[in-house]
């Protein structure tokens, strides 16, 4: 007898009848236990730094931390040093401290704390001997050193004004820039102020903000506020405002903000500009001392980065190849951010099971068909094209768990269940939401997450109250850096603001209530995107991060019109300005190999005029980093730099107020030599 012929409709029906009673037969042992999806891992979420010396080293920069009082962001010194390319330097408690150690460093940066008599005398003695100070709202007993007389009273919660005519504050923004924490207040005595502390405003001078002292050979100087606190202020929020839930918003990372970041300031990266400023000062104390090389912020070549990145909400497999096609047009890599649709066990077998028919041409469109979802055959696919495919959680009230970590084990499950691990290292969870301070970055830290994208241009707490929308940096930084936490820990993973997010710019399919924010058309939003690169290529060195959603390709032609005439506008501008359009994996790997990189064996012959370095590097990256050497340095100019014996090509890098020559070199082991002449 003739078999007859399973129709399409037959085979589904089939299929849906009879999967749970054979499912665990038929489907095999394998996929059975694949779809139940894999727990989360359990790391330590801190970082690991590097030990703090107790005997002399070489350095041109140490880091010293007086251990009391109540200041937890010490810490944070190295990341701004690393995060400006200066890695260079070594740390150690004051209590360490010897006069040994301060003769083999040129420049003490001091953090905020108290010390002691002999503390204070022996660093005393360092500056008046040649020694170089930077000191970070510092104890009063060295003010004869800063040249400065103590004033009653503090400052708290005002801003800082440079003194643009002075040779180590050029090229920063001469705008009033807020700082955060408390600044002890002075008059200048013999010291030279080159910024001052003043009303909100910028306008009413009140005090000395950063000033620079001539005492006995040395230099010293003095910032009257915490600026590691300030920069922790400025990036992560107001510890203050942690469960400031708004009508708007229910609990996000931007609630943080509201009062907090002034929107006239917003155009530009205050944070990113403080430590310019003091990576300005630092490469100017150090002049009469060993030149103080550093780290291009990007790879080699590139004057900033994009990174490309959307949120889907279980599209359709269609919507997300469109994007990446269209991205791909530009020679970019793109981030999906996927939530997963919810699925029990035994429907994830048998949808893992079905698409085993995807050698068969009818099978496997049925399937594909029927799930709407993408194959896990797909995202292989994609991911080998090079872009990524990472979870994007529920984890607000809209989970159908509630709780943070037991909605991160949820979507992690369905997420791997349904074949689309392993779970990439970096993430934006759904409607951004968050809990505390930094708890939400310790929770992920502690599933391997490496990258946060969670502090997003969202809300109406952009909106000025003439009706205009203000856009810029809600962190006052453009650059990654790892959290750190109250208690001064750091954590294993960077934050990165994503600062172009076209729901906030544009109404698209989902309703103007949920969706965009500002429902600007599409060309304004469009020409506000290229601005951003613009500014970033010519002003303000940055990796903007974008959320061009993947929804809207599902969707109704002039939703998706809007969506790719926006997408289309900043990857046009990005490639017209250079800037490499990567996935946010992919500028992880090179931010950890940049933030690994190390510079030992500083040594500078002057009589010779030769600069000697090694570069090493705990992880690798298949792309180049870029060493930055002073073009000027003590009235000597550079005449050539070598890389592992061999003559380099140099280009030209202008960061704040220094010239560099910028030399490329693989994230590996390096010999470079610098040779200057007059």
């Amino acid at each position: 007898m003739k078999r007859p012929k399973l129709s399409r409709r037959r085979f589904l029906k089939l299929a849906g009848a009879g999967g749970l009673a054979i499912a665990p037969l038929a489907l095999g042992a394998y996929e059975w236990a694949e779809a139940e999806g894999e727990s989360l891992p359990l790391l330590s979420p801190y970082a690991s730094c590097p030990a703090e010396i107790t005997a002399p080293t070489s350095t041109p920069l140490l880091v010293v931390a007086p251990e009391d009082g109540d200041n937890p962001f010490a810490a944070l010194l190295g990341e701004i040093l690393r995060t400006e390319g200066l890695v260079a330097f070594e740390t150690c408690r004051a209590s360490a401290l010897t006069s040994e150690m301060l003769a083999a460093s040129d420049t003490v940066i001091l953090a905020e704390g108290p010390l002691t008599d002999a503390q204070a005398e022996l660093i005393a003695a360092f500056v008046s001997e040649g020694g170089r100070l930077v000191g970070l709202r510092p104890d009063k007993r060295l003010r004869a050193v800063f040249g400065v007389d103590a004033l009653d009273g503090e400052e708290a919660e005002g801003a800082f004004v440079i003194d643009a005519s002075h040779a180590l504050t050029a090229g920063i923004t001469p705008e009033p820039l807020q700082f955060h924490g408390t600044a002890d207040r002075y008059d200048p005595d013999n010291a030279v102020v080159l910024g001052w502390l003043t009303d909100r405003t910028g306008n009413e001078r009140r005090s000395i903000g950063l000033s620079i002292n001539t005492y006995g050979a040395g230099l010293a100087v003095l910032w009257a506020f915490d600026l590691a606190r300030c920069i922790a202020y400025l990036r992560q929020g107001n510890p203050a405002l942690r469960h400031n839930p708004q009508p708007w918003s229910g609990i996000r990372a931007v609630n943080m903000f509201v009062d907090w970041i002034d929107l006239d300031r917003l155009p530009v990266p205050q944070a990113d500009e403080l430590q310019r400023l003091f990576a300005n000062v630092l490469n100017g104390l150090q002049q009469a001392r060993r030149p103080l090389p550093r780290l291009w912020y990007f790879p080699a070549g590139a004057p900033g980065m994009l990174i490309a990145t959307g949120d889907d909400h279980a599209s359709p497999h269609d919507a997300t190849e469109a994007i990446l096609s269209l991205v791909e047009e530009y020679g970019g890599e793109f981030t999906v951010y996927y939530t997963p649709q919810e699925i029990r066990r035994i429907s994830r077998a048998l949808r893992r099971a079905s698409y085993l028919a995807a050698p068969f041409p009818w099978l496997g469109e049925m399937a594909i068909d029927r799930f709407q979802s993408p194959p896990p055959f797909f995202v292989k696919a994609w991911r080998g094209r090079g872009h990524e495919f990472a979870l994007h959680p529920f984890v607000d009230e809209t989970s159908p768990i509630e709780g943070l970590e037991p909605s991160w084990a949820h979507y992690w499950q369905q997420f791997t269940g349904q074949g689309y691990g392993p779970v990439p290292p970096t993430t934006r969870t759904h409607r951004i939401a968050w809990t505390g301070w930094v708890e939400t970055a310790r929770v992920q830290a502690s599933y391997g997450i490496r990258l946060n994208l969670d502090y997003y241009h969202w809300g109406p707490l952009f909106k000025r109250p003439t009706g205009e929308w203000a856009f810029g940096y809600l962190t006052g930084s453009g650059l990654p850096m790892r959290f750190i936490d109250d208690e001064g820990r750091l954590l294993n993973i960077y934050q990165q603001l994503t600062e172009i997010a076209d729901d906030h710019m544009l109404e698209l399919a989902w309703g103007a209530e949920v969706g965009g924010v500002a429902l600007l058309p599409a060309e304004q939003a469009a020409e506000i995107a290229r601005q951003a690169v613009r500014v970033a290529a010519e002003r303000y060195p940055s990796a903007l991060v974008a959320q061009f959603h993947v929804d809207p390709f599902a969707t109704e032609p002039k939703y998706r019109d809007r969506a790719e005439l926006f997408m289309r506008a900043m990857l046009e501008e990005a490639v017209l300005h250079g800037f490499p359009i990567w996935s946010a994996v992919h500028w992880l790997s090179f931010v950890e190999a940049r933030h690994t990189a190390r510079m030992t064996g500083v040594t500078w012959d002057r009589a010779q005029g030769v600069l000697g370095l090694r570069l090493t590097n705990e992880q690798t990256s298949a792309e180049l980093l870029e060493v930055l050497l002073p073009r000027v340095h003590g009235g000597l100019a550079l005449a050539e730099v070598t890389v592992d014996g061999v003559v380099a090509t140099t280009s030209e890098r202008r960061v704040g107020g220094v010239t560099y020559a910028a030399v490329a070199a693989s994230a590996a082991a390096h010999t470079l030599n610098a040779r200057y002449g007059a």
